[in-house]
């Protein structure tokens, strides 16, 4: 593991203090568990980055008949 510095206000502090105390961890577990807990909240999965993002200019796929959905994979190896 690499030490690095983070600088906290009064208030931060406090509160890491505390976690660390009631949990028994020191204060780098502590913000390791946090900065995992905040990587985890804040990634989407790849394919929610791209719903939305274009418009075919027909119908929904939850409205397609087979034969419309069919013919909509053409091309894809479907």
């Amino acid at each position: 593991m690499k030490k690095t510095s983070v600088y906290l206000g009064e208030e931060d502090e406090a509160r890491l203090k505390r976690l660390a105390e009631r949990g028994g961890l020191s204060f780098a577990a502590i913000v390791r568990a946090a900065l995992r807990e905040y990587e985890h909240r804040h990634e989407q999965p790849r394919i929610s980055l791209l719903a939305g993002q274009f418009a075919s200019g027909g119908k929904p796929v939850s409205q397609m008949t087979a034969e419309e959905f069919d013919a909509l994979l053409e091309g894809f190896g479907a």
